[in-house]
């Protein structure tokens, strides 16, 4: 297998999911074994160097004084894709929020094409179990030793029309935009007004999100797949896993999980496997 880059440069526009205001992205063709590079003002920065925290509903990076939330949607479709080596170049505070999925990055990357690098993919195989749990550990995140990437992911949102799901995917560059990149964001009705209070969700809508209220989804056209709300939280995991600078092999595991316990396990894959 080659490395794999862009064919020419893709520029998304938008408003922010948090800020709500508008923002850009631009993605450029890189070299192999660039891997995924952030530029600031002609300073790049490899995504493994990056400070990281997912307390805020989405994931944020941290480049010495530069900043940038929300990536996690756009880096599952790159890796997803099977991007190996891209410069992202944000221009605001955020990633663009678009239809709240992976869905429109993955479109304009795939009409743009994909350009051969010399050189092979450098995975990361994972070959012992590491789980992490939260502090009362009800949440759970977990990865296995497997021969290929695999994910399965639960989630419990209670009485209404979320409820308990729960998922198995086995993701390719073939099926990865069917089976988790046109899956949306979602939240609760109810907990919109005290985001927005934390000035969180500005630019969300019901066009931008799965909005739900008690059993009903006030989006419209409805859901895209019954179970739409717990593969959108696989496809947050996949995203938050480029975090380790190459694309990891094994089975991971979700339970009641989100960004921040996606990022502790990715803390514990990194000094498990990638320091020693």
């Amino acid at each position: 297998m080659s490395r794999r880059t862009l064919k020419k440069e893709i520029d998304f526009s938008g408003v922010g999911l948090h800020s709500g205001k508008p923002v850009s992205m631009k993605l450029l063709p890189a070299d192999s074994g660039e891997g995924y590079v952030f530029l600031f003002g002609g300073k790049r920065f490899p995504i493994q160097s990056a400070k990281y925290s997912g307390d805020g509903r989405g994931t944020v990076l941290a480049f010495d004084s530069h900043r940038v939330m929300t990536v996690e949607h756009l880096l599952g479709a790159l890796r997803g894709l099977g991007v190996d080596d891209v410069i992202l170049c944000p221009e605001g505070i955020e990633t663009p929020l678009l239809d709240g999925s992976a869905a429109p990055f993955c479109e304009e990357i795939l009409k743009a094409g994909l350009e051969e690098l010399p050189g092979e993919p450098s995975y990361l195989r994972v070959s012992s179990p590491v789980y992490v749990t939260s502090e009362d550990e009800k949440k759970i995140c977990a990865v296995l030793p497997s021969d290929r990437l695999s994910f399965t992911y639960v989630i419990e949102y209670g009485d209404n029309a979320i409820g308990t799901q729960a998922a198995t995917v086995v993701p390719t560059k073939d099926n990865f935009v069917a089976e988790l990149g046109q899956c949306r964001t979602f939240c609760l009705y109810e907990e919109v007004a005290h985001m927005r209070s934390l000035g969180l969700g500005l630019g969300g809508t019901v066009e931008t999100a799965l909005i739900v209220d008690g059993q009903r989804v006030l989006t419209p056209g409805g859901l895209r797949r019954p179970d739409e709300f717990v593969r959108h939280k696989i496809l947050d995991m996949m995203g938050d896993l480029t975090l380790i600078g190459k694309p990891v092999i094994g089975h991971f595991v979700g339970i009641r999980a989100g960004h921040a316990m996606h990022q502790k396990l990715v803390d514990r894959i990194a000094r498990e496997f990638v320091s020693a």
